[in-house]
């Protein structure tokens, strides 16, 4: 339990340095960062084994940890370290591939869990093959307390039923699946293909 938390301390507190440079202390994205661990916890709670809870408490922490740098230079830390970046994004959405960027660093400084990685890798689109790390993370993005649209949307009510073991979870995620594709087609704006297959797969008989 002791490795665990130093683990996370260290983490937390080279996330925090990262941000803090870009942002100062008092940012919004650092804000956002912290809103998300602490809801992942509060999602989680003693509810599952503690290897999910350290794993999503990780992947908070990670997901945003380069959000503040443009797509050009996300786009040349990704192929630094021999990937090729996110075509989808590259043509529709550049600055989701701050997601892709986190798990290269996430990897750089010692991750190596690949439910972790991948939670990170996708938490703007969705992922249909997730287990809980990737849901928690999901639904704690979109839900921390924090988001402007908390109150209009009642994500307490999410975070509410997230709490419900792991059907409480699959359907939390399901409706925060709705929630972003209602704004983004609102919007007009392309969706991403593993925003459609997480719905193909988490609705197969529809919504």
């Amino acid at each position: 339990m002791c490795s665990r938390a130093r683990t996370e301390r260290d983490l937390a507190r080279e996330v925090v340095r990262r941000i803090v440079a870009v942002e100062g202390e008092s940012g919004p994205r650092l804000a956002h960062v912290r809103g998300v661990v602490e809801t992942v916890r509060s999602v989680a709670g003693a509810g599952w084994p503690a290897t999910i809870l350290d794993g999503a408490v990780r992947a908070a922490w990670l997901h945003d940890v380069v959000r503040l740098e443009d797509p050009d230079r996300l786009r040349r830390r990704i192929t630094d370290a021999g990937e090729d970046p996110d075509p989808w994004a590259l043509a529709h959405s550049p600055r989701l591939l701050h997601a892709q960027a986190a798990a290269v660093w996430a990897v750089g400084h010692g991750e190596t869990d690949p439910d972790v990685l991948t939670a990170v890798r996708h938490h703007p689109t969705a992922h249909p093959d997730w287990g809980p790390v990737g849901l928690l993370l999901y639904v704690a993005d979109f839900c921390e307390p924090g988001r402007p649209y908390a109150g209009r949307l009642d994500t307490a009510r999410i975070r509410t039923l997230a709490k419900g073991g792991q059907e409480g979870l699959a359907e939390a995620a399901r409706r925060v699946l709705e929630l972003r594709l209602a704004q983004q087609l609102a919007k007009g704006h392309e969706v991403h293909p593993l925003t459609r297959g997480a719905w193909r797969r988490w609705f197969p008989n529809g919504p």
